[in-house]
C-alpha cells in the first residue's frame, strides 16, 4: 500500500475522532450530559494555547477557569506589570441549571457540545488597531454588557473592553450570518443534526500590511460555514466595512475556473507568503482536482490550490504549473501544526511529520548527490513557487529535529538578509519534546542514524540563523541552568511562545500545570539577571484550605497560585476536564471533579462543594445542606447516621400511642361508668313505678278456670252431657259468650298514669300517640289467596278478621301458607306472586300498606342489634319509631313500660350476644324481637312464628307478654306451631288452614273445640292437647258429610249464621272508629339516634375497637422496619392502609344488612340510617391514619412530612371505606371479606408504578381503573409531596420519576433555576390538592352508589318497590285485569267457565297445591311455608 496513502487515511480518522467523538456522563439529575472530549493534545492544545501583545498589554488565551487566584474563563489581559487587567469570558459561564435548560432535544448526548466548550486556540493583535482578534470553540462570549453570539471568532475592542461579533447583516436561520459554523452534509447520514455539529477555528492571520492590520485575514478551522457563506476548512475575510464582512472561499480554480469550497478537513497553520498568496497546513483532504494528498498546500488567487513546491525543484519547467506533478512537491508525511514565514523565501513548518530524504534533479550514480539527510517535526519550505528564487538567497535546509511534534514559533529578532529583506534571526520553537535530535548518514548500511544533539526539558528551543553558513542552528533555550523551569511528567508541552523584545521578557505558554501552565522568563542581554520571573499574583503557600483551588493546586503539585489552569472548583462538576460546570450552592449537591451527585446519607453540604460528615446526636438525609439536631427522644449514638435508630422511633411511638390508647380507655370508663349509674337510677325509679303498675295489672287477669270450663280436655264429654256448654247454640247466636269473655278477660283495669303525655296510661291510646280509646283496628280478609307467576295457588280463599284486643293464632301443618298468609296481608309476597282476594280495615276495603306506620311485623328470625343491651337495643328504637313529641323522661318511660311488660327487667342492661358473645336466653330475644315492634306504637301486631326454637316455659312466658298487649288494644295475629294447654287459654282467636292454604277453621278458640267434636265428630281424646288434636285432624283430611275438613268449613259457614258472625264484621261496630296518622321523627333526628346507636355499639365492643387499634399500630411499625426504600414504603403504607380501610369499613353495613331491611321495612328512612352509620364511622377514619402513621413514621422516617401524610393517608382511608360500604352494600356477608382484600389488590395494582399511570391512560379499561382505584392517587400525591419538600437538587429527580410514572405531566429539564422550580412547585401543589380532591370524590361516589344499592333493597324489603316490583310489573298476567277492563269495562279477569268447569277447576288447583306445598316444604319449625315473603 502507497505509504502516503496510508498516512492520509491515518489523518483522516484522527480528525472524525477527534471532532465527532463525545462521551455521555451519566448525572443523577439530568440523565446525561453533553460535551465534547478531544483526544489528541495537538489538535486541540489545553491550558494557554495564545499569547500576544497589544499596546503594552498582554492577552492570552487558553482553555482555563483560573488566572492567578481569580475566576478566568479562557482569556485574561494582563498590563505592563504583568498583573492581571482585566478577566474575560470566552464561551457560556457553566453552570448546572444550563446544562439542564439544554437538554431539550431526544438525545441529549449530542447536544450542541461547543455551547459548553469555551476554547481560545488563536489571538492575534495587529499593531494598527485597536482590537484584538480571538477564535476557538465557544458560541458566547460575555463582557461588562451582556452575553452575546459570536460562533467561534470575535473581536475585543482593546479600549472599551467589549466583544464584537463578526457577522453579515443578512438574517440567516439558527444565527448562520453569525461567525463560523458547522453544519451536517450529504454523507453524514440521517441522524446528523445541524444544531449538534461543532465548528473550530484554529488559527487566525492578519494579511494586511505585513500583518500589522486584520482589514483582510484568513481564518483556518473546521466548518463549513463562514457568516452564512459556503466555506470549508479556510476562508477569507475581508473586513474593510465591518458591519458587512465578505466571505472568500479559497480552493482550487480549475485552470481559472470557480474557486471551491475550501478543504475537507482541519486547517490549523495559515502563513501569509506573498500578497493574495498564503501557505496552510493541517489535516485535510485533497483541496485540488488532483490525487496529491496535500498536507501543506500553497494557494493564490489566480492560481488557486497547489501544493508548495520542493526548493530543489523551483528552476525546474516542468513545475511550473498550476498543479505540479508529485515529484515537485515537498512532500510531507504527517499534519503540520505551524507555520512561520522567516524570511522572503522560506518558510519554517512544523507538525507531526518526517521526511528522511530528499530529491535532485541530477540522477547521478554518486549516492550522496541523490540522497541526502532529512528531517522530522521541523522543516524549512520554500516561500515561493518561481525560479526567481536564488538558492543564494535561501537557507539550508534543516537536518533532523525535535523528538515530538511542534506547535508554534515565535520571532524574537530579525536582520537584513542579503537579498535586501527581513530575515528571523531568533526564532523560538515550542511543542512537545523533550530532545533534538540529529541525523547522520550510515555509509555501510545507508541508514539515518539519529542521535540526541541536546535536551529540551521545557519542550522549548530556539533556531539561530548563522550567516556564514546561511543555516539555522538549533540551541536549547535554558540549558543546564540552575534558573530554569523544573517540569515534571505530567507536564506535557508548551503551546506557545512569545517573546516581549523590548523588556527581553520570554513568556511561554501550554500544558504543564505543574508551573501552572505559564511562564515568564527574564532574558539574558539587559540589566537584569537571566532567570524565571514570577507573574505577581498569591502565592500558593497563603491559599486557604477553604479556598475553591486549594484542591486543584493540591493534585497538580503546583507550587505557587500564579499562571492559569483550568482548575475545577470545589462546587463544580468538571467531565473529562473540558467544562467546568458549576453547581449551585444551596441545592444540596455535591460536585466534584469526575462526580456530580446529591450530597450523601449522613453527611451535608453546606456548598456544592462541600461535604461534612454528621456528629454525634445529628442525622443527616439525602440532599442536607445542613444537619438536623436529634430530639430528646431520638438515638442517634454513632456519627454520620442519616435517621435515628428506628427503636428510638418505636419507643417514641410506642409512648404517644400508649398516651393516645389511655386517654380512649380513660373515655371509655367515664362512658362505662355514667351508663352504670344511669342504669342504676332507672332500675330503682323502674322497681318504683312498676309494683304499682302489677297490681293494677292483676285485677284484669283473666278467670282460667272459667275458660278451662269451656276449652278444658279433662271431662269436656261430661260437661257437654250435663249442659253445662251449649255449643251448638253459642255456635249460631253470634257467639255472646265470646265477647264476654273478652270483658271478663280486659276485667275493671284502671290505666296506670306513668306519666305520658296529656296524662294518659299505657293503653291503645299511649301506644298510638293518641288520646282517643277509639282507637282500635279489625282487619278483615275475603277470599285472601295467593297466586304464583305460574298460575298455582299457595292460599285458596281465606275469609275472616282479626279483632281488635285478641290475639289471633294461625296453625296449620307444615307447608300450610302460615307464613304465606301473614305475607298476604302484610303486601310481602315477592318472586311476582300476585295476592287475590280482598282487605279491609275497620270495615273499609283497603289495603294493610295504607296503615303500614300502625303495623308491626315481628319475623321469625331474632333480628336486631347483637352488640347492644335489651335496654339499648328499644330505647334506640324508640328514638326511631316512637312519638317525636315525647320528651326525654317520657320516652325513658315509655320504655320502661314495655321492658316490664315483656318481662324483660331483669336483663335489661345484659347484651343481646350472638354465637361469640354470651347473652340473654332465646325466648328474651323472641321478646325483645317483640319489643322492637312496639317501640312504634302499633296498633296491629303480626308475629312469624314467635315460639320457635323455644321450650314450652319460654313459650309461655312469651305469650303472656302478647297477652298483656292484647288486653291494651292491640290487634296481634301470629304464627304458631301446637302450643300447649296453658299457651291456648291465652288465645283468643284461631286461623286453622290445611295443606293448599285452604281455611279449615276460622273463629274464636272457645268455639274450635265444639266445631271439632259436634259437627265433624271428631273428639278430642284423652291426654291429647286440642292444638295437637286440630293438627292431626287436619293432617288426616277425612271425608265428612259435606267432604273434607275444608268443604266442611265452606258448608258450616254458609250455613250457620254463629259462624259468619265470626268472620264478617258488622258496618255499625266500627262507626266510631278513626284509622289515625302517625308522624315519624325527622330524618336529622333519626341520623342523630343511628349515629349514637353506632358510637354505643362500638363501646359495647370496645375490646375489638382495641384490638383493631393494636393492629393497627403493629402494621404500621411492621411496614415501617422493612420499608429499605423510601418509595416502597410510599407503596406498603397504600396497600396496607387502604386494604385495613376497606376491610374495616365493611362492618359499618355488611353485618347490619338484615337489621337495616327489618328497620326501613318498618318506615325508618334510608338516608338518615346510611348517613348516620357513616358519621359515625367518620371518628374511625380520622383517626385510624394516626395509629398506623404514630408507628410507621417513627420506623421509616419518611421526606414527607406527618400531617401532609397524614392528610394523603385519610383521603385514601375515605376512598377505601367508600369503597367498602359499596363492596358491604352489594355483595353477601359471607363474600364480603374476600372481594374486599380482592378489590384492594386489583387498586395496589393499578396504582400506576408498574404498569405506569401514562401505561394505563392509554386504554379505556386502564384509565376507568384508575379512576375507581385509590392507589394511584395516593402514590401520587405522596410522591408529590416527596417532591415538594425535597432539596432542589432531588427536585428535578422527584418530577422527572413523576412524569415518567405519568402521575403528572412536567418537563424535569426546564427546572433549572429558583423561579422556574417555585413555579413548578406551585403547579404540583394544585396536583396535589386535585389528588386528595379525586380521593374524596371517589368516597363520595361510592358511598352514593352504596346508599342507591341499599336503599333499593330497602324498598325492596319492605315490598314497595326493588327489583322483585319490577319483575312483577314485567308480567303479563298483572296487566291482564287491566287490558279485560279496557276490552269488557270490567275490572276482573276474563272468565268464559261453566259453572260446572269453574268446580272442576278449583278442585284440580285445590289438588295442585296441596302437592306443591308438600314438595316445597320449608321454615323454621316446621313453617315458613314456601318463602314466599322477606320477613326483615
Amino acid at each position: 500500500m502507497d505509504p502516503r496513502r496510508f498516512l492520509f487515511a491515518w489523518a483522516l480518522s484522527c480528525l472524525a475522532t477527534v471532532l465527532t467523538q463525545a462521551y455521555d456522563v451519566q448525572l443523577e439529575v439530568s440523565g446525561t450530559l453533553p460535551q465534547l472530549c478531544f483526544t489528541s493534545e495537538d489538535i486541540v492544545p489545553k491550558y494557554v494555547n495564545s499569547i500576544c501583545q497589544h499596546h503594552g498589554k498582554t492577552y492570552l488565551g487558553g482553555f482555563f477557569n483560573r488566572f492567578g487566584n481569580q475566576s478566568a474563563q479562557h482569556f485574561v489581559v494582563l498590563d505592563s506589570d504583568d498583573k492581571i487587567d482585566w478577566v474575560g469570558t470566552i464561551g457560556i459561564t457553566t453552570t448546572l441549571q444550563r446544562v439542564l435548560e439544554s437538554s431539550d432535544t431526544e438525545n441529549v448526548a449530542n447536544s450542541q457540545n461547543a455551547s459548553f466548550l469555551g476554547l481560545v486556540n488563536s489571538i492575534v493583535c495587529p499593531e494598527e488597531e485597536d482590537y484584538v482578534y480571538i477564535g476557538g470553540i465557544f458560541t458566547t462570549v460575555t463582557d461588562d454588557e451582556s452575553e452575546q453570539t459570536v460562533n467561534n471568532i470575535v473581536r475585543f475592542n482593546t479600549n472599551s473592553r467589549t466583544f464584537e461579533p463578526i457577522k453579515v447583516p443578512e438574517p440567516l436561520v439558527n444565527e448562520t450570518n453569525i461567525g463560523f459554523t458547522q453544519h451536517c452534509g450529504p454523507g453524514d447520514g440521517d441522524d446528523c443534526v445541524d444544531d449538534e455539529q461543532v465548528a473550530m477555528v484554529r488559527t487566525i492571520k492578519c494579511a494586511s500590511n505585513g500583518g500589522d492590520s486584520c482589514q483582510t485575514m484568513f481564518v483556518g478551522g473546521y466548518f463549513d460555514k463562514a457568516m452564512g457563506t459556503p466555506v470549508k476548512g479556510i476562508a477569507m475575510v475581508d473586513l474593510t466595512n465591518f458591519s458587512n464582512p465578505i466571505v472568500t472561499p479559497i480552493g482550487d480554480k480549475g485552470g481559472g475556473g470557480e474557486a471551491s469550497e475550501g478543504v475537507d478537513g482541519l486547517v490549523m497553520t495559515i502563513e501569509a507568503v506573498d500578497d493574495g498568496e498564503v501557505v496552510f497546513g493541517g489535516i485535510y483532504d485533497d483541496p485540488s482536482e488532483s490525487d496529491v494528498p496535500y498536507l501543506l498546500t500553497r494557494w493564490s488567487d489566480d492560481k488557486g490550490a497547489r501544493c508548495v513546491l520542493n526548493r530543489n525543484m523551483l528552476d525546474q519547467t516542468v513545475c511550473a504549473v498550476d498543479t505540479p506533478p508529485l515529484i515537485c512537491c515537498e512532500l510531507i508525511f504527517g499534519p503540520v501544526y505551524a507555520s512561520l514565514k522567516i524570511s522572503q523565501t522560506d518558510l519554517l513548518v512544523g507538525g507531526e511529520f518526517i521526511n528522511t530524504f530528499d530529491l535532485h534533479p541530477g540522477m547521478t550514480i554518486n549516492l550522496a548527490d541523490w540522497l541526502q539527510l532529512g528531517y522530522q517535526n521541523l522543516a524549512i519550505v520554500s516561500a515561493t513557487d518561481d525560479d526567481g528564487a536564488s538558492s543564494d538567497f535561501q537557507s539550508q535546509s534543516l537536518v533532523g529535529g525535535p523528538d515530538g511534534d511542534v506547535r508554534s514559533f515565535t520571532c524574537s529578532e530579525k536582520i537584513t538578509d542579503i537579498d535586501g529583506y527581513e530575515r528571523c534571526s531568533v526564532v523560538y520553537i515550542t511543542g512537545s519534546f523533550n530532545n533534538w535530535m540529529s541525523f547522520s548518514l550510515n555509509t555501510t548500511t545507508l541508514a539515518i542514524d539519529k542521535e540526541v544533539a541536546f535536551a529540551t526539558p521545557q519542550h522549548i528551543a530556539k533556531l539561530i540563523f548563522n550567516t556564514e553558513t546561511r543555516g539555522y542552528e538549533p540551541q536549547a533555550v535554558f540549558g543546564d541552568s540552575a534558573t530554569a523551569p523544573k517540569f515534571k511528567v505530567q507536564d506535557v508541552s508548551v503551546n506557545t511562545a512569545f517573546v516581549d523584545s523590548e523588556h527581553q521578557k520570554l513568556y511561554f505558554g501550554g500544558d504543564f500545570p505543574s508551573l501552572n501552565n505559564l511562564q515568564l522568563y527574564q532574558l539574558a542581554g539587559t540589566d537584569n539577571a537571566e532567570g524565571p520571573l514570577n507573574i505577581p499574583n498569591e502565592i500558593y503557600g497563603n491559599v486557604s484550605t477553604d479556598s475553591d483551588f486549594y484542591d486543584c493546586l493540591v493534585e497538580n503539585e503546583a507550587t505557587e497560585l500564579s499562571g492559569a489552569n483550568f482548575c475545577c472548583r470545589r462546587g463544580s462538576y468538571c467531565p473529562g476536564g473540558l467544562v467546568d460546570i458549576s453547581c449551585p450552592d444551596g441545592w444540596g449537591f455535591l460536585c466534584k471533579s469526575n462526580s456530580i451527585g446529591i450530597c450523601p446519607e449522613g453527611s451535608y453540604c453546606p456548598t456544592a462543594g462541600t461535604e461534612k460528615k454528621c456528629d454525634k446526636g445529628e442525622v443527616c438525609r439525602l440532599g442536607a445542606i445542613e444537619p438536623r439536631p436529634c430530639e430528646f427522644w431520638e438515638l442517634c449514638p454513632d456519627p454520620g447516621m442519616e435517621r435515628p435508630l428506628r427503636v428510638s422511633g418505636a419507643l417514641l411511638g410506642l409512648m404517644v400511642l400508649s398516651a393516645m390508647f389511655t386517654l380512649l380507655i380513660a373515655s371509655v370508663r367515664v362512658f362505662s361508668w355514667r351508663k352504670r349509674v344511669g342504669n342504676l337510677n332507672q332500675d330503682k325509679n323502674f322497681h318504683l313505678r312498676y309494683n304499682a303498675f302489677k297490681r293494677n295489672l292483676g285485677a284484669g287477669k283473666r278467670r282460667q278456670s272459667q275458660y278451662e270450663g269451656v276449652v278444658g280436655y279433662e271431662k269436656l264429654g261430661d260437661k257437654e252431657q250435663e249442659g253445662m256448654v251449649d255449643l251448638s247454640s253459642g255456635l249460631s247466636d253470634g257467639s255472646d259468650r265470646d265477647s264476654a269473655l273478652r270483658q271478663s278477660l280486659l276485667g275493671d283495669a284502671a290505666p296506670v298514669d306513668i306519666g305520658l303525655p296529656n296524662g294518659d296510661a299505657l293503653s291503645v291510646e299511649t301506644l298510638s300517640s293518641t288520646g282517643r280509646r277509639e282507637l282500635k283496628i279489625d282487619i278483615g280478609f275475603k277470599g285472601l289467596g295467593v297466586q304464583l307467576v305460574d298460575g298455582k295457588k299457595i292460599l285458596n280463599g281465606v275469609t275472616g278478621r282479626l279483632r281488635a284486643g285478641r290475639m289471633t293464632a294461625i296453625m296449620g301443618p307444615s307447608g300450610c301458607g302460615k307464613s304465606t298468609f301473614l305475607s298476604a296481608l302484610t303486601n310481602r309476597i315477592r318472586d311476582g306472586g300476585r295476592v287475590l282476594g280482598d282487605i279491609s280495615i275497620n270495615g273499609q276495603k283497603r289495603p294493610l300498606l295504607s296503615i303500614q306506620h300502625l303495623v308491626g311485623f315481628v319475623p321469625q328470625e331474632d333480628i336486631m342489634h347483637r352488640d347492644l343491651t335489651v335496654r339499648e337495643n328499644l330505647r334506640f328504637y324508640a328514638h326511631l319509631k316512637a312519638n317525636p313529641n315525647m320528651s326525654r323522661v317520657q320516652r325513658r318511660a315509655f320504655v320502661n313500660e314495655i321492658i316490664d311488660i315483656l318481662g324483660l327487667s331483669h336483663v335489661q342492661h345484659s347484651l343481646i350476644g350472638d354465637e361469640e358473645t354470651r347473652g340473654i336466653s332465646g325466648g328474651q330475644r323472641k321478646r325483645v324481637n317483640i319489643g322492637i315492634e312496639l317501640m312504634a306504637s302499633p296498633l296491629v301486631l303480626f308475629l312469624d312464628e314467635p315460639t320457635s326454637g323455644l321450650d314450652s316455659t319460654m313459650t309461655q312466658q312469651l305469650i303472656e307478654s302478647l297477652d298483656k298487649l292484647a288486653q291494651l288494644g292491640l290487634t296481634i295475629a301470629m304464627v304458631i306451631h301446637q302450643p300447649r294447654y296453658e299457651v291456648l287459654l291465652k288465645i283468643d282467636d284461631l286461623l286453622l288452614l290445611q295443606k293448599g292454604g285452604y281455611p279449615v277453621y276460622v273463629g274464636p278458640t272457645i268455639d274450635a273445640l265444639p266445631y271439632f267434636t259436634n259437627f265433624l265428630g271428631r273428639a278430642c281424646p284423652e291426654r291429647t292437647t286440642p292444638a295437637d288434636h286440630f293438627l292431626d285432624v287436619i293432617s288426616a283430611d277425612p271425608q265428612f258429610e259435606h267432604g273434607n275438613v275444608c268443604d266442611s268449613w265452606r258448608w258450616y259457614v254458609q250455613n250457620t249464621s254463629g259462624a259468619k258472625g265470626n268472620i264478617e264484621a258488622d258496618a255499625e261496630e266500627f262507626a266510631d272508629r278513626v284509622i289515625p296518622g302517625r308522624s315519624r321523627p325527622s330524618r336529622m333526628y333519626q341520623t342523630y339516634a343511628f349515629a349514637k346507636r353506632s358510637f354505643y355499639q362500638t363501646m359495647n365492643t370496645k375490646i375489638a375497637y382495641f384490638t383493631d387499634c393494636v393492629l393497627l399500630v403493629f402494621a404500621g411499625g411492621m411496614v415501617g422496619a422493612v420499608s429499605i426504600e423510601e418509595i416502597q414504603g410510599y407503596q406498603l403504607t397504600m396497600m396496607t392502609s387502604g386494604l385495613i380501610a376497606v376491610v374495616s369499613s365493611l362492618k359499618v353495613f355488611g353485618p347490619e344488612k338484615i337489621v337495616f331491611m327489618r328497620e326501613t321495612s318498618a318506615g325508618v328512612s334510608t338516608l338518615a340510617y346510611f348517613f348516620g352509620k357513616m358519621i359515625a364511622h367518620l371518628w374511625q377514619i380520622l383517626l385510624n391514619p394516626i395509629f398506623f402513621l404514630g408507628l410507621y413514621y417513627r420506623t421509616a422516617y419518611p421526606s414527607v412530612p406527618f400531617w401532609d401524610m397524614y392528610k394523603v393517608v385519610l383521603m385514601s382511608q375515605f376512598s377505601c371505606s367508600g369503597l367498602g360500604y359499596l363492596i358491604s352494600a352489594s355483595v353477601a356477608q359471607k363474600n364480603m371479606q374476600i372481594a374486599g382484600v380482592i378489590s384492594g389488590l386489583i387498586a395496589v395494582l393499578l396504582s400506576g408504578l408498574n404498569p405506569t399511570a401514562r401505561t394505563l391512560r392509554s386504554f379505556v379499561v386502564g384509565l376507568f381503573g384508575l379512576w375507581c382505584s385509590y392507589g394511584p392517587w395516593t402514590m401520587g400525591a405522596l410522591l408529590i409531596k416527596q417532591s415538594l419538600g425535597s432539596v432542589k437538587a432531588l427536585y428535578p429527580i422527584y418530577c422527572g420519576e413523576l412524569d415518567t410514572l405519568g402521575y403528572i405531566d412536567i418537563d424535569n429539564s426546564t427546572l433549572t433555576d429558583d423561579t422556574s422550580i417555585e413555579e413548578s412547585k406551585a403547579s404540583l401543589e394544585e396536583a396535589y390538592v386535585g389528588d386528595l380532591k379525586h380521593m374524596g370524590t371517589q368516597y363520595f361516589v361510592f358511598s352514593l352508589l352504596a346508599f342507591f344499592i341499599m336503599s333499593s333493597k330497602a324498598k325492596n324489603a319492605s315490598g314497595l318497590m326493588g327489583i322483585d316490583a319490577l319483575r312483577y310489573l314485567c308480567r303479563v298476567d298483572v296487566w291482564e285485569p287491566f287490558l279485560n277492563l279496557l276490552r269488557t269495562g270490567k275490572w276482573d279477569y276474563p272468565e268464559e267457565l261453566t259453572p260446572r268447569e269453574k268446580e272442576e277447576r278449583e278442585s284440580r288447583m285445590r289438588k295442585e297445591s296441596y302437592q306443591l306445598s308438600q314438595s316445597t316444604e320449608t321454615g323454621n319449625g316446621g313453617g315458613g311455608g314456601l318463602g314466599l315473603f322477606k320477613g326483615s
